[in-house]
């Protein structure tokens, strides 16, 4: 730009004035300071500059007669696009007291915007992504007024272009009706006032495939019950491909769907499964995937040998048989059950085929004159299970076979009744329609009971012992009788009872022995017996032995002042027990002896010796002679007092032993005392606690 002067100052003819020039390249401003003069001048001089460019000029005016102008210094400044720069100068020390100044702007010149970041992408579907610049790039001193997204589907953006074009304010942009499972290019560049950027870099994106459409006519074929082939066409597309596929199965087992394959390839067609088993019904379908969705084909079905029916039986009924059975609970799929006959034993003939959902079949016609059994076959399509378990032999009428025993066996009780039990045995599966039983006692005369379809018969107490016989025969719907059973026998005898004496009442021991009497209207001897000790309830110990014994005793430490129960049984020689025998009791006894632990510490070893105080023997007295007789003392382990009814009854306290005095006892009821001795051993002073020796 040209110089911009200031005014002149000073007198006429020797005035001055300061001039600025400013010009700028890119971002950097050049100030150039200048002076004018009217006439000739020499002169030092002082330049101030203020503004955007600072700092003092000290300088030599010197000019020619006619005057003219003198640069005096040259500054330069970086600026900012799009901004405004002030630059200022005075000059002083002018010998004729003037002091000219003046003042020059200039604007840098704003650039386009420089080049956006490169965008990213989200959002990327089938037919539609969305771009986002990450932030507005630097302005250069122009506002930025819009943005331009620009896609291609090359990389050197020269084919395939669309734009969007947005506001200031707006950083993404989203492009649809793309097409699916392609490759695109996306790139942004700024707009503004001082003209567009250069755009960003390019981001690859590839648009997702649509979903894969379902494979088609699927098959699968029976290799064994083990290995099934599937097959099957694929319908993928460019827009849709198939990446990954997968074989699907279940059966009428597992019911939901599993993968039978794993990953297979996007072009594969067939699978081979070979961890099928038989019976059962297998459901396949074969399912294509990318990032799109999946398709799944429709479903085909194929079955393993089923299982042979179970439970089959075959019931007479009139001049039918009915044959039932029970359908494999495993196999979907059956389509028939094929029902056949071995009369008389021989070769097996086909002679039902009934619907896979059956489950019986009457025989409406069988030879009469043969034995029949039946065995059933299931189908599945063309796959036949094995045969069946045959069922029991049926022949249409024939006497049973002789009835077995149910009981009673061993010995029962003379004085109860007798309860006969048996179980028909039929031939032709007729049910028992009558039958005949007849009993003896010690080898007297039979005696013949009958009755209808009971297969037990009550008989009252017979009340002797000894041994009973006994046997029985049955007839079905046959006319005649099978034959007899053989003849059983069983023991009647008398139930043996016993009585506990010991223990009762108050006991004196923390250990009891258990004592009982054995009765018995046989002559038979006790064999067994089984006896228990038993506390609130709960049995404590149990004793039990095979001999005649009448006594045992328990190992259990009894409590003092605690209520027990004894149960005793016993069993005879004849095998019969008798009902349990209780007693219950209170235990009553002195307690031990306190134990003094003693222990010394030995410095030398560390160790520490702990010994025991030996207690004295309890010591008890009684008194056998005559009233202020001297007194007798006797030492028990127990310390039991005897003989309470020979001891003394002393009125007052003259009338007791020497050197013993008479006082109450916590143990002891009020108006009892205990005899208090003080040559007694240590630690047990006084006499008997549970007798009051004075009568009082």
């Amino acid at each position: 730009m040209a110089i911009s002067w200031g005014s002149w100052a000073g007198p006429s003819g020797q005035r001055l004035r300061v001039g600025i020039d400013l010009s700028v390249s890119g971002t950097t401003i050049t100030a150039k300071y200048y002076i004018e003069a009217e006439s000739s001048m020499n002169d030092n001089q002082t330049m101030t500059l203020t503004g955007a460019s600072t700092g003092t000029v000290t300088y030599t005016a010197n000019t020619p007669q006619s005057g003219g102008t003198q640069l005096v210094t040259t500054k330069t400044k970086s600026g900012t696009r799009g901004s405004k720069y002030t630059f200022e100068a005075k000059v002083t020390g002018v010998y004729t007291g003037a002091s000219p100044s003046e003042s020059a702007s200039i604007t840098v010149p704003a650039a386009p915007p420089a080049k956006p970041s490169t965008p990213s992408v989200s959002s990327v579907k089938s037919s539609s992504f969305k771009a986002t610049l990450g932030s507005a790039p630097s302005t250069n001193g122009a506002s930025i007024t819009g943005y331009v997204f620009q896609i291609s589907t090359a990389s050197d953006f020269t084919a395939g272009l669309s734009t969007i074009s947005t506001g200031a304010s707006t950083l993404s942009a989203t492009f649809t009706g793309l097409a699916a499972n392609t490759g695109y290019w996306v790139r942004v560049k700024a707009t503004s006032g001082a003209g567009d950027s250069s755009y960003s870099s390019g981001r690859a994106v590839t648009t997702t495939p649509n979903a894969p459409a379902a494979p088609t006519s699927p098959t699968v074929t029976r290799v064994s019950d083990t290995t099934q082939n599937v097959g099957w066409s694929r319908a993928a597309t460019s827009a849709a491909p198939y990446v990954n596929q997968y074989v699907e199965r279940r059966d009428n087992v597992a019911t939901a769907w599993i993968r039978a394959s794993g990953a297979l390839a996007g072009t594969a067609t067939a699978f081979t499964d070979t961890t099928t088993v038989a019976n059962r019904r297998y459901d396949y379908r074969v399912v294509a995937e990318n990032a799109g969705g999946i398709g799944t084909s429709a479903v085909v079905s194929i079955n393993t040998t089923p299982a042979a029916p179970t439970g089959v039986t075959a019931v007479k009924v009139g001049t039918t048989i009915e044959v039932s059975w029970t359908r494999t609970a495993t196999q979907a799929g059956i389509t028939a059950h094929e029902v056949w006959d071995k009369p008389a034993g021989g070769v097996g003939v086909l002679v039902a085929t009934v619907a896979g959902t059956a489950t019986a079949w009457t025989d409406a016609t069988p030879d009469t004159a043969k034995t029949h059994q039946y065995y059933v076959v299931a189908r599945a399509g063309t796959l036949a299970s094995a045969a069946s378990t045959p069922s029991n032999v049926v022949q249409l009428l024939a006497p049973p076979l002789a009835p077995s025993r149910v009981g009673p066996t061993g010995a029962v009780d003379r004085a109860k009744a007798v309860l006969f039990a048996w179980k028909h045995e039929a031939v032709d599966t007729t049910a028992q329609s009558a039958y005949e039983l007849q009993y003896r006692v010690n080898g007297g005369s039979w005696v013949v009971l009958t009755g209808t379809t009971a297969q037990t018969r009550s008989v009252t107490a017979l009340g002797v012992s000894g041994t009973l016989e006994w046997q029985v025969r049955t007839k079905g719907q046959h006319a005649s009788f099978g034959p007899w059973s053989a003849v059983w026998t069983f023991t009647l005898a008398s139930q043996p009872t016993v009585l506990v004496s010991t223990p009762s009442g108050v006991y004196g021991s923390s250990r009891v022995t258990v004592v009982w009497a054995y009765a018995n209207v046989d002559p038979s001897g006790q064999a067994q017996f089984e006896a228990e000790l038993v506390r609130d309830g709960l049995t404590l110990e149990v004793k039990s032995g095979d001999s005649s014994a009448g006594t045992v005793s328990f190992g259990f430490s009894l409590v003092d002042r605690e209520a027990y129960l004894v149960r005793v049984r016993v069993r005879s020689a004849s095998g019969l027990w008798s009902d349990w025998a209780e007693s219950e009791f209170t235990t009553d006894f002195p307690l031990p002896v306190t134990v003094e632990p003693i222990p010394v510490f030995d410095p030398a070893t560390g160790a520490v010796t702990v010994t025991f105080t030996d207690p004295p023997m309890p010591s008890t007295y009684e008194w056998t002679g005559p009233p202020n007789a001297s007194p007798s003392t006797s030492d028990t382990a127990d310390g039991t007092v005897t003989n309470f009814e020979v001891n003394p009854r002393f009125a007052t306290d003259a009338d007791t032993p020497p050197d013993s005095t008479r006082e109450p006892h916590t143990l002891l009821p009020v108006g009892s005392y205990a005899l208090v001795i003080p040559d007694a051993p240590s630690g047990f002073g006084y006499g008997s606690f549970a007798y009051d020796p004075f009568g009082e």
